[in-house]
């Protein structure tokens, strides 16, 4: 019990040490996958000792679904058939470190007087010095707007290979900077430009240091894009921008969250449907198929096009057994070309290493997250700058992985197949979803647990910003 009671007054300790984690492994300082999974593993084992008694009974429900689907997800993918022999025992890591990084998110809302914005500015001045460093590299080596003026001779020989300058750029990984496509780095400018949107809720005036430090952020993501420049990147701010315009005016005014969220599971059944439909046609051998091959618009929408080009081998991989199908593709020389296709969905990725289970757990722990993230600008106290990052992070980060993921982001690396679930940018954002989390089912207004070591007097008595709040605003 003495124990346990010195843990209760350790929060600021472990606090730090979580962000310190989110640090590095945003950083991926080292370049040693394993190392930030260890220590998430470590930290969140010893985290759950802290924040144990600090939820209560009637968000059980809530917090099993959410942290249930992760854990399904991260069987498949850590033992799924393409991974499990390359990586042996690591996968064990892998599983709990999904996890970890997950429930490490969850319990720094349970921390006393921890401050929301220092998640966001611990995470994004981890990705912002990480593109600062790579960028000026970048400069030394391919000048500025390097895309543009070798945009008509782009091709050179790499051991009489050929590559395409235009789509590569230095990055650093772990202690040394190696050729990579701008595909896979494009993100981190994108998530850092995401923290302008926090310019329009904080006072340059009043708090000078959160704005200098939101803009700073915000502008090496973005000129990082522009010097390339990166346009597809740049293009991923469109929906940033969107989600911007949808926060600032239309907050607050009847019946636009519902639209919105209706909009978006509208969306979400939509692309559940035609996957189905585009499963059935990759197969193959069945009337569905030979009627889409005949029809010039099917044909044009579930074949003739770059996306489906690169996803259909994949469905079609995984059909031919029933091992495959449930647990992903072997990795044998019969799917040699298909596990080496770029689909650039992180979606269908993760179909190959776990297989179709592992797609429509995904599925679910979107839309459950959706559900989370309504939930948590309704009831949340967190200022609106916070929550306008933290949205805008999620909404881009997702819609980037799913749109322009890149696989094989290593240049000259053969073989450099990278799974999005054991990415450390992946796990740092799995972290800032557990720290939006909050229960969805449970009645309106009804509490749930909010650091019950302390007494009503001592709450009371302290800034109410890190707690939830139960208002009736339509987000």
């Amino acid at each position: 019990m003495n124990f346990l009671k010195k843990l209760s007054n350790a929060d600021s300790l472990v606090a730090f040490l979580i962000l310190e984690c989110l640090a590095i492994t945003g950083f991926a300082l080292g370049g040693i996958n394993t190392v930030f999974y260890v220590i998430g593993i470590l930290l969140s084992i010893f985290t759950v000792f802290l924040v144990y008694n600090r939820f209560s009974k009637n968000e059980a429900k809530s917090l099993l679904l959410f942290m249930g689907l992760m854990l399904l997800i991260s069987i498949f993918i850590s033992f799924g058939n393409l991974l499990r022999n390359a990586y042996g025992a690591t996968n064990v890591l892998v599983l709990l470190a999904i996890n970890a990084f997950l429930f490490m998110g969850i319990a720094l809302r349970r921390f006393k007087s921890f401050a929301p914005e220092t998640i966001l500015l611990t995470i994004g001045s981890a990705l912002a010095l990480l593109t600062l460093v790579s960028m000026i590299y970048s400069w030394t080596q391919y000048g500025f707007f390097y895309a543009l003026q070798y945009k008509d001779t782009p091709i050179y020989f790499y051991n009489a290979e050929l590559f395409n300058i235009t789509k590569e750029g230095f990055w650093l990984q772990g202690f040394a900077f190696k050729e990579t496509s701008i595909a896979s780095t494009g993100v981190f400018g994108v998530l850092e430009s995401c923290f302008l949107l926090g310019l329009f809720y904080v006072s340059p005036k009043r708090d000078k240091i959160k704005f200098s430090l939101f803009l700073v952020i915000g502008l090496i993501g973005l000129i990082y894009l522009i010097t390339i420049p990166n346009l597809i990147a740049l293009a991923f701010l469109i929906p940033v921008a969107f989600v911007g315009v949808i926060y600032r005016f239309l907050k607050g005014k009847k019946y636009t969250g519902r639209i919105v969220f209706y909009g978006i599971l509208g969306i979400a059944v939509l692309c559940f449907i035609f996957f189905i439909f585009a499963f059935i046609n990759a197969k193959g051998g069945n009337a569905f198929s030979s009627f889409v091959a005949s029809n010039r618009i099917l044909n044009r929408i579930f074949n003739a096009n770059g996306w489906m080009h690169n996803v259909n081998p994949v469905l079609g991989g995984i059909s031919k057994s029933a091992g495959q199908l449930f647990f992903g593709l072997d990795n044998s020389y019969a799917n040699e070309e298909i596990i080496k296709t770029n689909t650039k969905m992180f979606e269908i990725e993760a179909i190959k290493e776990g297989g179709l289970l592992a797609f429509i757990f995904i599925i679910a722990f979107i839309v459950t997250c959706v559900f989370i993230i309504r939930s948590y600008l309704k009831r949340s106290n967190d200022s609106d700058s916070t929550k306008i990052i933290v949205l805008g992070i999620l909404v881009s980060f997702f819609v980037y992985s799913t749109f322009n993921y890149d696989s094989f982001p290593l240049i000259h690396d053969s073989g450099n197949y990278i799974s999005f679930f054991r990415s450390p940018l992946t796990l740092v954002m799995l972290a800032l979803l557990g720290y939006v989390y909050t229960p969805i089912l449970l009645k309106d207004g009804e509490e749930y647990g909010k650091e019950p070591s302390l007494k009503k007097e001592e709450v009371t008595k302290k800034t109410p910003v890190h707690d939830y709040d139960f208002g009736d605003d339509d987000l």
